[in-house]
């Protein structure tokens, strides 16, 4: 399965939600501008691009799903039934 990079950044999205200091965005008036203007922490811009990078991850794994259906067309997809039932076990 490959791995998208911009998965990787799911992790440090949640990392920074989580983290109440991190999830601040300081805001700070530039030195050389009117006091309307702000600058956002280079945190808060690193987590509005990862926000923006997990938005374009897409909901469904095509290839793995693909990759299913052709193993249950051929015959060959194997179900591990030891795992299944552990999965069932949980909900009973």
């Amino acid at each position: 399965m490959k791995i998208d990079p911009k998965t990787q950044n799911l992790a440090r999205v949640q990392e920074i939600k989580h983290n109440p200091e991190d999830r601040l965005m300081q805001f700070k008036p530039s030195r050389n501008s009117s006091p309307k203007t702000v600058d956002i922490s280079s945190l808060a811009s690193e987590l509005a691009r990862m926000e923006e990078d997990a938005r374009n991850v897409p909901d469904v794994r095509t290839e793995k799903v693909q990759q299913i259906q052709k193993s249950i067309q051929d015959g060959t997809y194997a179900i591990n039934e030891e795992k299944l039932a552990d999965v069932l076990s949980k909900f009973i």
